[in-house]
């Protein structure tokens, strides 16, 4: 009877001082960071929706360089020129040149403006689609954008997931029909305006 309590006590002890010993530590929380910029400017449908806005860009920029050009002209045969009447004639075609190079010059703007915001709006669409698989792959309790990540519990470890979403992002986009991303051009700059007309003595 003793030598049995004994062997109850021992298996007793040991079965409550296991888990101390015998457990494994717990695993680290995983957190996916990613790099919107970095995804945006490496991914083919990012640096082929550049191209296209660029190309774009240097066609209505070419457009309102070769209308300025035209405008230079008109207001130098207006200085050169006379016979008052025409002076006159000439100085309101400067007017109305000048109206619809700027109205011009305002539509191109929209466009090239409208243009980046659905380049935006569908590549980004794209790249929330590729986070929830890409975060269950890797299993990871969440993924936030890299910028917007200050400090971090060291028990927590980062994991960038942006080359992972670059790899699927290019997956999904056929050559040459790439979702388009923001420019990283300027718009296209702005006409000169007509110099005032001198008064006519």
């Amino acid at each position: 009877m003793h030598r049995r309590f004994g062997l109850s006590i021992i298996a007793a002890a040991l079965a409550l001082s296991a888990p101390a010993w015998a457990a494994p530590p717990a695993a680290k929380s995983r957190l996916g960071t990613l790099d919107m910029r970095r995804a945006f400017n490496e991914c083919r449908a990012g640096k082929e929706a550049r191209d296209r806005l660029r190309t774009e860009f240097e066609k209505k920029q070419k457009k309102l360089d070769a209308d300025q050009e035209e405008l230079k002209k008109l207001l130098a045969r207006g200085s050169a020129e006379t016979d008052q009447a025409k002076k006159d004639a000439l100085g309101k075609q400067v007017e109305e040149r000048t109206r619809v190079l700027q109205e011009t010059f305002r539509r191109f703007q929209r466009e090239l403006e409208d243009a980046e915001k659905a380049a935006t709006t569908k590549l980004l669409k794209d790249i929330r689609s590729l986070v929830p698989p890409v975060a269950q792959v890797l299993k990871l309790a969440g993924v936030a954008e890299a910028e917007a990540v200050y400090f971090t519990d060291p028990d927590v470890e980062r994991v960038d997931v942006t080359p992972e979403i670059i790899k699927r992002l290019d997956a999904i986009t056929p050559k040459g029909k790439a979702a388009p991303p923001p420019p990283a051009k300027a718009p296209a700059k702005a006409p000169a305006k007509a110099p005032a007309k001198a008064p006519t003595k």
